[in-house]
């Protein structure tokens, strides 16, 4: 019913009275004025509001999993941003070292990466302004080069913890696809360690320790 209000629009053959009416009983069926409390009609707003706000996937991801609350939309929206940052290359910043890589692919970055087909004209161009600020990053041709070195240094005698958490569903398996395609690609390689077994893991389903 929210999608129907969202899609409202005027319709010129009809008169504006019925319109408006017609746009009251639509809110009002998806609202339910008569059945729900003020805080609960105020929070549906706002959720609805948020959600449209969020970034393209970010909100394809989170609307299929059809949060009640506007304490678990935050939720998820952290779970994502947190999947999302285990996918982001490593960025330049203090405590962390990450040489130049050597440039030996002669194609430009931005003939190379793949933009969708959903964003757009404004979106679009300001994702190519991001590759093209960023030519050593972003490429759709990994393998162009071995001679990579990533060098992490923390301070001595600090341990660095993270909290476990949970991520969406969607989330799992986008990560587990970038792992395999990693894996294949010779990017990492599989830890020879014994992995501690979690309940509800699968049978094939790849483990990540950072």
């Amino acid at each position: 019913m929210a999608q129907r209000f969202h899609n409202w629009s005027f319709q010129s053959g009809e008169t504006p009275l019925s319109q408006i009416h017609e746009l009251i009983r639509v809110t009002k069926r998806w609202l339910e004025p008569d059945k729900r409390s003020p805080v609960d009609i105020v929070e549906t707003l706002v959720m609805d509001r948020y959600l449209r706000a969020l970034p393209y996937e970010a909100k394809r991801v989170i609307s299929h999993q059809r949060v009640a609350t506007a304490t678990l939309l935050v939720e998820a929206v952290e779970q994502y941003q947190a999947a999302a940052d285990m996918l982001r290359p490593p960025c330049r910043q203090s405590g962390v070292s990450v040489p130049a890589q050597p440039k030996v692919c002669q194609e430009p970055a931005r003939e190379e990466v793949q933009f969708g087909p959903d964003l757009s004209p404004h979106q679009l161009q300001q994702a190519k302004e991001v590759v093209e600020g960023n030519q050593d990053v972003f490429s759709s041709l990994p393998g162009c080069t071995h001679q990579v070195k990533h060098e992490i240094r923390t301070q001595p005698g600090k341990t660095v913890n993270q909290k476990p958490y949970r991520v969406p569903e969607a989330g799992k398996r986008l990560i587990d696809k970038e792992i395999r395609k990693m894996l294949k690609l010779n990017v990492i390689e599989e830890s020879k360690r014994v992995k501690p077994h979690h309940p509800g893991q699968q049978a094939g389903q790849i483990s990540a320790f950072l």
